[in-house]
């Protein structure tokens, strides 16, 4: 049981450690981040959506 607990205790001296190494994003660097993924999903949503639309009229055209 104190081989357990010395490993735990272990873990998380270490990641302790380590998250102290990160550098995190300021508010601004994450906000502009959000804007960059949002604005990602959504080109490539509509990127799909015509790409769907093209296959549909496609089909609907050959089984007429």
């Amino acid at each position: 049981m104190e081989k357990v607990l010395t490993v735990i205790r272990n873990f998380v001296t270490d990641t302790n450690a380590e998250l102290k190494k990160c550098t995190w994003p300021t508010r601004g660097e994450l906000w502009e981040s959000s804007i960059l993924v949002i604005i990602t999903i959504a080109i490539t949503t509509l990127l799909i959506f015509a790409i769907d639309r093209f296959y549909i009229n496609i089909f609907e055209w050959l089984t007429r």
